[in-house]
């Protein structure tokens, strides 16, 4: 569930939301702010769900390959890599 990139009806990236002319940020059921521009936005949202990756990542350190603990603490993500996206 942590990687999954579902496609949704409303043509904006996992974790945006379009409201009153704005783009809303959610991850996990957080608000995480409401921003002018829809990067700004997935930014936020992107920078949320890497932190929650990095602590599953810590919690399972030690039950894990090194190379995909590392794999896992290094991985970003992007826009570009939204199924929902259309740049």
């Amino acid at each position: 569930m942590l990687f999954l990139n579902k496609p949704n009806k409303r043509g904006l990236p996992n974790g945006i939301r379009k409201a009153y002319g704005k783009y809303l940020a959610k991850y996990n059921n957080e608000e995480l702010g409401s921003y002018k521009a829809l990067e700004a936005a997935y930014n936020m949202y992107a920078t949320k769900k890497e932190e929650n990756i990095k602590q599953i990542a810590d919690e399972y350190k030690e039950l894990i390959p090194e190379k995909l603990y590392f794999a896992l603490y290094n991985y970003k993500v992007k826009i570009e890599n939204d199924k929902n996206y259309v740049a």
